[in-house]
């Protein structure tokens, strides 16, 4: 019997599996962290991992607040972390293609037929998703270019960075910018004749 039958004189008669189903819901409500009309959806799922009384002290732990990070982001460091980032990038996937195509090519056509179909499936899905369209690899390869055909030095990222300690360039989130505008005047304008 509630509080509010007792109060109002009347008796509820509940049954026992209405009983485990309150405390079975009371109890996945209490440890995935969701009340209200929406904690069905997502008892006993991935939903639900993480949210529940169990989790406080990893949460508290984590969810102080945000640091201020002072120290700026130069285009030297835009540039490594396109680097890395689209090197492991390139990597992962295609470990994972080269993971999932194996064993299927294989269990189809035979060990010497699906091995390499499913290694040059993830070596050209690694290409792709890192290498070939990574932005910090197509610098590095017009900085050789513009070696090339201009005469710029090959190590163009280490030049420029040298080039702002020596204050003629200033960075400017990730790009360089000259702090002279008569420099950059007299530089656009070629040799003299």
């Amino acid at each position: 019997m509630t509080a509010a039958a007792a109060a109002a004189g009347t008796t509820v008669v509940q049954s026992a599996s209405s009983d485990l189903w309150t405390a079975f819901r009371d109890r996945c409500a209490r440890i995935i962290g969701v009340y209200g009309r929406g904690y069905e959806l997502v008892a006993g799922t991935v939903l639900g991992a993480g949210t529940g009384s169990w989790f406080d002290k990893v949460r508290d732990d984590h969810s102080g607040p945000p640091l201020v990070d002072t120290r700026s982001i130069g285009p030297r460091d835009v540039w490594l972390h396109h680097i890395r980032l689209g090197l492991l990038l390139g990597l992962l996937v295609g470990l994972s293609v080269a993971l999932l195509i194996v064993p299927a090519a294989t269990w189809m056509n035979g060990f010497w037929a699906g091995a390499p179909l499913g290694v040059g499936a993830g070596l050209w899905a690694g290409l792709v998703a890192g290498p070939v369209t990574n932005l910090g690899v197509a610098t590095a390869l017009t900085a050789v270019q513009l070696s090339a055909a201009e005469g710029t030095p090959v190590r163009l990222m280490s030049f420029l960075e040298d080039a702002r300690r020596r204050n003629l360039l200033r960075a400017t989130g990730p790009a360089y910018q000259f702090r002279h505008a008569r420099l950059q005047e007299r530089l656009a304008a070629g040799p003299p004749r």
